[in-house]
């Protein structure tokens, strides 16, 4: 099959004040490390890819790291986005905009025409305590059937395992090492291609 348009994707990652206060475990280097690979991978496949990085935390649904066609050209700019991530994380509110930041990507994702859309929500898994249910958010990935919509949970390994039990099959995967996540997203590419 012939790709016509870029494929538009949007990342949405966990910059909120748990992962800087709980990096013990690593989530926030992991995560920054994740979004490196992301970008370096899609170095030069602006043709392929259109793609938009963003935040959320307590404070927003809608920190703009990357916006959406406009890719970081050189390391200092990459290493902008990882610096914005590491300060907000470190400085914002505590709260949890994840339900937010899924909604506003779904529909933000869908706005120009593309060959296939996809939306990556990246989170910590901490959502149940801030009324998030596995339920409401598989709602919300689901609810538009043309993106290809999913959560990864990088932290809080039985939670993140609990969180993806209870969301339909294929939706929610639990990444709790860097080396996973190139296999994973390539997993996710290419059944969501097949199907």
């Amino acid at each position: 099959m012939v790709q016509r348009l870029p494929k538009r994707v949007s990342f949405v990652v966990d910059v909120s004040g748990s992962m800087a206060y709980f990096n013990g475990d690593q989530r926030l280097d992991r995560l920054c490390a994740s979004v490196v690979m992301l970008m370096e991978a899609l170095i030069g496949l602006d043709h392929k890819y259109q793609y938009e990085i963003v935040g959320h935390s307590g404070e927003t649904h809608d920190l703009c790291l990357v916006p959406m066609g406009r890719p970081p050209v050189n390391r200092n700019e990459r290493l902008a986005v990882i610096q914005t991530m590491i300060d907000h994380a470190a400085s914002c509110a505590s709260g949890d905009n994840t339900l937010g930041a899924a909604i506003r990507a779904m529909r933000f994702v869908r706005r120009e025409e593309a060959d296939d859309y996809f939306v990556f929500l990246i989170s910590d898994a901490n959502l149940e305590i801030y009324g998030v249910t596995p339920e409401v958010l598989a709602d919300e990935l689901m609810k538009d059937k043309s993106v290809n919509a999913y959560a990864i949970f990088i932290a809080e390994p039985e939670v993140a395992l609990e969180m993806q039990k209870r969301m339909p099959a294929g939706r929610a995967h639990v990444c709790n090492n860097n080396e996973e996540m190139p296999a994973l997203f390539k997993t996710i590419f290419s059944r969501a291609i097949l199907k």
